[in-house]
């Protein structure tokens, strides 16, 4: 009966933590990050809060773009764990296969592609 008790409190405490994560995400795609997504005709959208990580699709000009890895930890992490404890981590879902970002970034143009 005490892990019971002890399991459905872990479930609760995991539960209310998500539910203060997802209006801190909220607050912030709403505003400076969400902002920032549009007015390079992009944009942002929460999709999941499970077990302190934040998931976020990407869609217009931020879908496949190598800077929106870059929102996405620099900015939106950011402000989101300002706002709230226990962020595990963000993630983007439905994500296209890329290169990490320092990688494009490195690349001269009319080089060869790394090996």
């Amino acid at each position: 009966a005490d892990d019971a008790g002890a399991a459905r409190a872990g479930a609760s405490g995991a539960h209310a933590r998500d539910a203060r994560l997802r209006a801190a995400a909220e607050e912030v795609i709403a505003g400076p990050v969400g902002d920032l997504a549009r007015s390079h005709g992009g944009r942002i959208e929460l999709a999941e809060v499970r077990d302190g990580v934040v998931a976020v699709r990407m869609s217009g000009a931020c879908h496949g773009c190598p800077a929106a890895a870059v929102t996405m930890h620099a900015r939106l992490e950011r402000l989101v764990r300002e706002r709230c404890e226990g962020l595990v981590e963000v993630r983007e879902v439905g994500a296209p296969a890329r290169a990490p970002f320092w990688l494009a970034l490195t690349r001269r143009a009319g080089a060869p592609p790394a090996r």
